[in-house]
C-alpha cells in the first residue's frame, strides 16, 4: 500500500501523522511524507527598501522550517510503525496545492 501524506506542522497535520501512526499497514507498505513551502511576499512593494539578502535568507527560514516539520514527522512514525513500512521524506519549494498534485501523480505513475 501506498500512502502520501502532506504535512505543514499545524495541529491538524499533527493529528494526520498520529492517525497514519497508530493504524495498522500491511508489511511493505510505503509511506510518503511530504511537505512544500512557499516564499511569502515582500513586505513591502518598493524593492529598493529590501536589503539584498532579503530573499536567501528568506528562503533559508522557510526551507528550515520545512525540514524541520518533516524531519519530525518521519521520526515520529519511524518510530511508531518500525519495519513495517518503509517511511520516506520530501520537500519542495511551491504552491502546496501543486507540489501535492504533481507529487500524488509522479507517484502513481511508478506504481503501474
Amino acid at each position: 500500500m501506498r500512502i502520501l501524506l502532506a504535512v505543514d506542522g499545524s495541529p491538524c497535520s499533527d493529528a494526520a501523522i498520529e492517525e497514519i501512526a497508530r493504524r495498522p499497514w500491511p508489511n511493505g507498505s510505503e509511506i510518503k511524507v511530504l511537505i512544500a513551502y512557499e516564499l511569502p511576499l515582500p513586505p513591502t512593494p518598493e524593492a529598493w527598501a529590501i536589503p539584498p539578502n532579503y530573499f536567501e535568507e528568506i528562503d533559508r527560514a522557510a526551507s528550515d522550517q520545512a525540514r524541520s516539520v518533516l524531519e519530525r514527522a518521519v521520526t515520529r512514525l519511524k518510530s511508531t510503525m518500525g519495519s513495517e513500512a518503509n517511511v520516506k521524506g520530501a520537500f519542495a519549494q511551491g504552491p502546496p496545492r501543486s507540489v501535492i498534485l504533481d507529487e500524488a501523480e509522479r507517484w502513481g505513475e511508478t506504481w503501474s
